[in-house]
């Protein structure tokens, strides 16, 4: 394997010290890595990251990347080297990219990889334009954005680190200059809460495995996306038909309804469910029929009208 490319990380201390805190380094390091393994990951490449030993000035870090292609090392280094330090306006901005990459479908991201893959097919060079296009479509990353949050949290909390930069080499020539990020940015790129938007899903069907037949504040237990749910019933109208016994259930009896998923990203960057809630219950289920409620007749024509005058415009 070629080991051409490498990363160079510099933390610049206030104490001109060449110590720096163990743990604030090795949470630092593990979330570059976990950044440099998703984005290798995510473009299929066969390269390796191995560590190098720490230099002298301030304190720096290096990781070489090794591989067969010259190319796709350039890529995965120039493009972590990016995502590391491109300062964003806010942290509202940061989230709006998180936001905007959530409702991204799993085949849109592929497609796009996939068309920064094939710029770097047939033995075509790397080109400015093309590091540009991944950095921007991986710094609005949610997985990435997380990340680079806890890397910027364990600095903004660790005193002495006055600024960071880094770089890329080839061989041991800088490629470029060197990238900083002063500490009064650090807080632009940390999260302000590990909440997600509510996803909204207006056509969800639940199969009952528990309903609840008095009033009260109980949960009720259904199968959800080939998945066992506890959920909140929040359809007051729906709730007192039950309790009425004017709504009879049997055995695989399930429900269309308009359904809401509270979400967090953990610190792994991984998404969590945290919550269901049925808002609307539209209508029965009968085979691929959906007898409708009197509030799911409401909710369709309240839609429709919404969509006439918005098609005014």
């Amino acid at each position: 394997m070629k080991t051409a490319n490498k990363i160079e990380l510099h933390y610049y201390l206030s104490n001109q010290s060449h110590l720096i805190d163990a743990f604030v380094r090795h949470k630092c390091e593990t979330e570059i890595l976990t950044i440099a393994k998703d984005l290798i990951n995510a473009f299929g490449f066969d390269i390796a990251v191995l560590s190098e030993v720490p230099a002298q000035g301030g304190f720096i870090e290096g990781w070489k990347l090794a591989g067969e292609n010259e190319e796709e090392l350039t890529l995965v280094a120039s493009v972590i080297s990016l995502v590391l330090s491109k300062v964003p306006p806010s942290n509202k901005a940061l989230e709006k990219l998180q936001k905007e990459n959530l409702k991204l479908g799993a085949k849109e991201k592929r497609s796009t990889i996939d068309r920064l893959k094939d710029e770097l097919a047939d033995g075509q060079k790397i080109t400015a334009t093309l590091i540009q296009s991944a950095a921007a479509f991986f710094e609005a990353d949610f997985k990435l954005i997380k990340h680079k949050s806890n890397f910027y949290l364990a600095l903004q909390k660790y005193a002495p680190v006055e600024k960071i930069s880094t770089n890329i080499f080839f061989d041991t020539t800088a490629i470029g200059k060197d990238k900083f990020v002063e500490r009064t940015d650090f807080h632009k790129f940390i999260l302000t809460s590990n909440k997600l938007p509510e996803q909204i899903i207006e056509d969800a069907v639940i199969e009952l495995v528990s309903p609840v037949l008095k009033s009260g504040k109980y949960k009720w237990k259904g199968i959800y996306n080939e998945k066992v749910v506890v959920f909140t019933m929040k359809d007051e109208e729906y709730q007192k038909s039950v309790v009425k016994k004017e709504v009879s259930f049997q055995s695989g009896f399930s429900f269309q309804c308009i359904l809401k998923i509270n979400r967090v990203i953990d610190d792994f960057g991984v998404i969590q469910v945290r919550g269901y809630t049925v808002l609307t219950v539209l209508g029965k289920m009968h085979g691929n029929t959906v007898i409708e409620t009197e509030q799911g007749k409401r909710f369709k024509r309240t839609k429709e009208d919404l969509e006439n005058q918005l098609s005014l415009f």
